[in-house]
């Protein structure tokens, strides 16, 4: 099973469970995948099946239909619908695959740049232009018992219900 859990401090504190509901069980943090996901429709990476909208490519011949229904000899060497190389499209070796992980690894390794500073200048003509996206520097503090301030809801009318229509 896979539980997900809000951050918290004392999430290491599940780690510590070694029986639930007399079962002997243990909690282990998930794993990492570290493939890049492949469609199994058009052969592409970075999406599945699930979420293709391209046209089908063969795994094994890289034309356009089903990997399953391929009529493609065994004997005959395959053809990358990817790179048109001499092998499946779902070769790890393909260059294709090569190039995705070196991006995919340099991009897990590379350090957050820092946000960009915004500028707080506002241009005088355009706040003279366009009054309403005027800013003002303090905050309005108003509650909800303010905004509802003065607005009660009507009563209803108990005198013209009969025996009848109560419930």
């Amino acid at each position: 099973f896979f539980v997900d859990l809000d951050p918290n401090d004392s999430d290491s504190d599940i780690f510590s469970i070694t029986t639930l509901l007399h079962t002997k069980i243990k909690i282990e943090e998930p794993y990492k995948k570290r493939q890049i996901p492949q469609c199994q429709n058009c052969q592409s990476y970075d999406h599945t099946s699930t979420y293709c909208a391209h046209n089908l490519l063969c795994v094994k011949c890289g034309e356009k239909h089903l990997s399953t229904t391929c009529s493609k000899s065994p004997d005959l060497p395959a053809k990358c619908a990817l790179c048109e190389g001499a092998h499946p499209a779902n070769y790890k070796g393909c260059t294709v695959y090569k190039q995705l992980t070196r991006k995919h690894n340099n991009f897990s390794t590379k350090k957050p740049q820092q946000p960009q500073q915004f500028n707080s200048t506002v241009n005088v003509e355009q706040s003279q232009q366009h009054p309403a996206t005027e800013f003002s520097s303090k905050p309005q503090t108003r509650s909800y018992a303010n905004v509802t301030e003065g607005h009660h809801p009507p009563k209803p009318n108990t005198t013209s219900l009969n025996n009848n229509e109560v419930i």
